[in-house]
């Protein structure tokens, strides 16, 4: 059976050899692995127009990769639109290009022999013509293809949806007791499709009020669809592994709005999935566009079953009718304290189901609907052959189950419960209790008698997998003697807590620390697992609903489960499948005494566990639980010679001077030496806040290419300089120690000096860059000063705090999700306006009357000093001029925090350029 890369050879191949079209290469690169094009304002329009055409051919092979591909004649490579995999690329001096993931991987390279440095940028195509002997930019190879056929006109004759559905949500009339739109038995219909209370007031009531998802907390303690008492719709027997509309002759239109006391529906999910595996037998699903207007889709997760199944739309006509009936009935009022129109309620539940959907798909790298519909990206937990190979053809289902038998008395059921046979009062809307315990409900794990009595409602609950399994019994004399057993100090050794986190780069600040990975039990977490064994990690949680999973066992790996464990039975069994460590959290927060209110996303636990009010925290009566962090182990060899070099400066804080070399095999440099001065000079040595190094009182020059995470959680009293270039996550957690990046030799101002997501995390420090940064700089930072000469997409993003200085061009959606700190861009073309994301944040001049021009002309001051940057040299010389080009982006809450502060003769955070130190 061919893998995805296989696949993908194979449609390249087709698009190339086998079609009429004459496609080239980079065309069908193009079309399989489009750039996002349907919200770039900066587009031409031709090249819109291709990439909107070929939607309608083919669906984007959506992603998190960069794929290389040749002819022979050409050769390549296409990054996916998030550029989520790093790509560099050098043309020497002598028409050589090198393409790979890193920098640094040829050995004996000369850096005079480089005449240029790039990156692959999102979505963009690397192309080299052997015939023409050159490499051919992405906007000359894209204009040349775009502009070969009539995409302009062709769009043009485009059927859209929105021109020939009949109504929308404008047009309808959602007046109260308005029969034509809203049944008159509500309750029963409800029933009908599966509706409860908690579905309406816990599900439906957020996302019509607030435009968003629910938020719950404590996980969920309900068993598996298959393992349940209640009645289930098919689509909670899936679980996910990790706007165009189809080009179409016909559009069929399925809908159960004719189910009532004599009529089952039919569930949506079964219906489409049943047609669209049919279509695809008879390649038919090509002419084709299916809908559903069904009364059974509610959550988020029904919408994501059902368009990975096949739907290409999706009418939740009985979600509507379920807000109106609230609001009119006052539901609303009386639940969220307040009500609105019922055309707004409408509006913002649909843009709650979009928002999730997008979260959905963002999990499986997938950026566009068009990606996900039909791609079924979910396996079947309980599903029969029947059910699998009738509607869900190629879907996993390992744990076989429920078949079409056991869905129909589910939907007789429900059925009865909207029109029960011996009685003609109209029933109430059920509440079996999915998410709050009741008694005669859905069984739960964490019951009020459970949390009483633990272990006993443990035992005598079948409600997971593991509760049908059985113990066979062992005759007296194979069993073992009790001190051969193992002691119980030595058992409780193996459980732990669920707070781990996969922290690589944290080894090297505390090399004690072990490996850990944590896996999705899931279809496929064998394959996963194997991986992570070579990967030499030591330690592999698998968790998941249950988080059981056998395992074979390996030596040099611990092997870790979780999921709801709570009794020794349970121990016993996860130990039988293979596990030798065992993870607990709900069941110690009981034990701390939690009482299971679901209320930890609200600040409000009644017990003082989860929350930070001060009162609610004085009722908390427990004692803290050990935190153990697991983290990667990475090559230590070249921090161990520094540490040798500077055994003087940590001893007695003398300075001192090193000079090395550095390969891309040296990863997280400086990071062990970090935590070799931390726990010299720190209080019980394990604080930053006051280490007592001099800053510069270590200066370590390293020259050549340095590996990822250069300088991680650097501190104050080093300063880390790399002449040549860096990879990714450059200064990730920098924590006051100073890092530079400089090129050998000068190449002009469009070079790529550091990789992606650099800055992320760091907390304070200096940073200067002379060149051109990747994506993501300065993710998440909180107080580093930074200078870079250009950035790539999503600059700045989630930033809470410092201050960043950008002399060059910068990529799209700029500073998203910024909060706090200021970026200050040198823009005298005026473009960043366009690329900017202004949801958080505002455009305004430097304020030249302040100290903010001062802080802006220091920090490239000193950019110069560490570089000798001739684009700031270039910018300085001309400084009453060039002052007037600086843009700054000042986050919309920031700026009304520095304005009250200064209202009360404080200040937010200093000013001055050297917070760091």
């Amino acid at each position: 059976m061919m893998g995805t890369t296989g696949n993908f050879d194979a449609a390249l191949e087709l698009l190339t050899k086998a079609s009429s079209c004459d496609r080239s290469l980079p065309e069908a690169m193009m079309m399989m692995i489009p750039e996002a094009w349907q919200s770039n304002a900066t587009m031409p329009e031709s090249k819109k127009a291709m990439y909107q055409y070929n939607a309608c051919m083919m669906e984007p092979w959506d992603g998190p990769a960069m794929v290389a591909f040749t002819n022979g004649k050409t050769v390549g490579a296409s990054l996916d639109r998030n550029g989520l995999r790093p790509s560099r690329y050098y043309i020497t001096t002598d028409d050589h290009v090198m393409l790979s993931s890193e920098v640094g991987v040829i050995e004996g390279l000369v850096e005079a022999d480089v005449a240029s440095k790039h990156r692959l940028e999102p979505g963009k195509m690397f192309f080299v013509d052997f015939d023409q002997g050159r490499v051919i930019s992405d906007q000359e190879i894209k204009a040349t293809v775009s502009g070969s056929r009539p995409y302009g006109d062709w769009v043009q004759h485009m059927v859209r949806f929105q021109n020939v559905r009949g109504t929308s949500l404008n047009d309808a009339k959602p007046a109260k007791n308005n029969g034509a739109m809203m049944p008159t038995d509500m309750p029963r219909r409800l029933n009908l499709y599966g509706f409860t209370t908690e579905t309406m007031e816990m599900l439906l009531v957020p996302m019509g009020l607030e435009y968003k998802e629910a938020l719950g907390s404590m996980g969920n303690d309900a068993p598996l669809a298959v393992l349940s008492e209640q009645p289930k719709l098919p689509n909670e027997y899936f679980k996910q592994l990790f706007a165009q509309v189809r080009l179409c002759q016909a559009v069929l239109v399925f809908s159960d709005q004719a189910a009532g006391p004599d009529r089952f529906p039919i569930p949506s999910l079964l219906v489409i999935g049943a047609v669209h595996q049919h279509l695809l037998r008879t390649q038919q699903r090509t002419s084709v566009a299916l809908f559903a207007e069904c009364g059974d889709a509610k959550e988020v997760h029904d919408f994501a079953t059902l368009l990975g199944f096949g739907a290409d739309g999706v009418c939740p006509y009985m979600a509507y009718h379920a807000l109106a009936h609230m609001n009119n009935e006052g539901l609303l009022e009386a639940i969220a304290k307040k009500s609105m129109d019922t055309k707004e309620l409408w509006t913002n539940y649909q843009t709650a189901v979009g928002k999730g959907l997008l979260k959905v798909m963002s999990k499986m790298g997938i950026s566009t609907l068009q990606s996900y519909k039909g791609a079924q990206v979910f396996e079947a937990v309980g599903l029969g052959p029947d059910v699998i190979d009738r509607c869900f053809y190629g879907t996993t289902s390992r744990l076989q189950g429920s078949n079409m038998e056991t869905l129909y008395d589910d939907i007789a059921r429900l059925h009865e419960a909207g029109f029960p046979t011996h009685s003609l009062e109209t029933p109430l809307v059920r509440n079996p209790g999915q998410y709050h315990a009741r008694e005669n409900g859905e069984f739960h794990f964490n019951t009020p008698s459970a949390i009483v009595a633990l272990q006993t409602a443990a035992r005598t609950q079948r409600v997971t997998l593991r509760g049908l399994l059985e113990f066979q019994t062992v005759p007296e004399e194979r069993r073992p003697k009790w001190e051969q057993m193992e002691s119980i100090q030595d058992i409780v050794k193996r459980f732990n807590t669920d707070l781990a986190q996969l922290i690589h780069d944290l080894k090297n600040s505390n090399p004690s620390a072990e490996i850990s990975v944590k896996l999705v039990s899931e279809v496929g977490v064998g394959v996963v697992a194997a991986g992570v064994v070579k990967a030499k990690a030591e330690h592999i949680t698998i968790s998941g609903h249950d988080g059981m999973s056998s395992y074979i066992y390996v030596s040099r790996i611990k092997l870790q489960t979780d999921g709801q464990l709570k009794t020794g039975r349970d121990v016993v069994i996860a130990a039988l499948l293979g596990a030798e460590e065992f993870g607990f959290a709900t069941a110690p927060l009981i034990a701390l005494g939690c009482v299971m209110m679901r209320k930890c996303h609200l600040n409000t636990c009644p017990v003082g566990i989860a929350t930070q009010d001060e009162e609610l925290r004085k009722k908390f009566t427990g004692m803290p639980e050990h935190v153990v962090n697991f983290l990667w182990l990475l090559d230590l060899v070249l921090d161990q010679t520094l540490l040798a070099h500077c055994a003087s400066a940590i001893a007695d804080g003398s300075p001192v001077q090193v000079d090395l070399p550095i390969s891309n095999v040296d990863r997280t440099v400086g990071a062990l030496l970090s935590h070799k001065i931390t726990k010299v000079h720190g209080e019980h040595g394990t604080s930053l806040s006051i280490v007592c190094l001099a800053p510069h009182t270590i200066q370590l020059n390293l020259t050549g290419h340095a590996g990822q995470s250069l300088g991680f959680g650097l501190v104050r009293g080093i300063q880390l300089k790399v002449t040549g270039d860096a990879n990714d996550y450059v200064g990730k957690a920098l924590s006051g120690g100073t890092v530079i990046v400089t090129p050998e030799i000068e190449r002009g101002n469009d070079q790529t000096i550091v990789g992606n997501a650099v800055l992320y995390g760091a907390t304070s420090g200096l940073a200067f860059f002379r060149g051109k940064a990747g994506e993501r700089f300065a993710v998440r930072n909180s107080g580093v000063h930074a200078v870079v000469e250009g950035v790539g997409d999503h600059g700045c993003e989630y930033m809470t705090g410092g201050r960043v200085v950008i002399l060059g061009p910068t990529g799209r959606n700029f500073g998203a999700g910024m909060s706090g700190g200021i970026a200050y861009v040198y823009d005298p073309s005026s473009e960043f306006a366009a690329k900017c994301n202004l949801s958080m944040g505002s455009l305004e001049a430097l304020d030249f009357e302040g100290d903010e021009e001062l802080v802006v002309k220091d920090l490239i001051q000193q950019h110069i000093q560490h570089t000798k940057s001739p684009l700031g040299v270039s910018i300085l010389a001309d400084w009453d001029h060039a002052k007037h080009s600086f843009v700054k982006l000042m986050p919309h809450d920031y700026k009304q925090v520095i304005a009250a502060n200064v209202h009360m003769n404080t200040t937010a955070e200093p000013v001055h350029v050297n917070a760091g130190h």
